[in-house]
This record gives C-alpha cells, structure tokens and sequence, in this order.
C-alpha cells in the first residue's frame, strides 16, 4: 500500500485528506521520501466547510478493512476535532477516528 510506506526519520505514517464540498469529493495525499507523493480522489456527498486533517493511516486502514457498510457519514465540527463515523446500514454502529494534530 503506497499510503502506508514512510521515510525512516518519521514516527508517524500520515495521510491528509481534504474534504472539498465544493468539488464533491474527498482528496487523499501522502507525501513521503521513500514512496514519492500519492495521491486518490473519492466522490462523496459533502455539505458545510472544506476540511483538511491528517490521519494516522493504520487507523483509517484497520477501520476501513473491518467495515461492512457499503455507505458511510462522516461529522466533525472541525479538521482537529473527532469525526464520527456513522452508516444508515446500521444505526447502532458508531466509530471515533482521531484526527492528528498539526505541529
């Protein structure tokens, strides 16, 4: 997984998305010594600010490898604040994903 490789000097393996409202869709970067910039583009149904927040890419892997849900809502009040993840699927199912905070 290119999103997952880092460089050696780094504790953290990091992915920003950007949330962009305006375009609909979800932009996910990373930008490492040893595996070069990589970037995906997801469609998404997005309402309110744009929105850009690290995440720590092991955490959004083991969420996104352990969900059945085929849709998903994501709420936050800010880039640094918790998003909780919600599905229509199932509305007992809730999950926290931590934003990292900038340096």
């Amino acid at each position: 997984n290119v999103f997952a490789k880092t460089d050696s000097n780094a504790t953290k393996k990091v992915i920003k998305c950007t949330f962009d409202p305006e375009n609909q869709q979800i932009l996910i970067k990373s930008k490492l010594q040893e595996s070069g910039k990589n970037q995906a583009t997801v469609s998404a149904k997005i309402e309110g600010e744009k929105i850009e927040a690290d995440f720590d890419v092991f955490y959004v892997i083991d969420f996104l490898t352990n969900i059945k849900f085929s849709k998903m809502s994501l709420h936050t009040s800010g880039a640094t604040k918790p998003f909780l993840v919600q599905t229509p699927e199932d509305e007992n199912f809730k999950h926290i994903l931590m934003p990292l905070q900038p340096n």
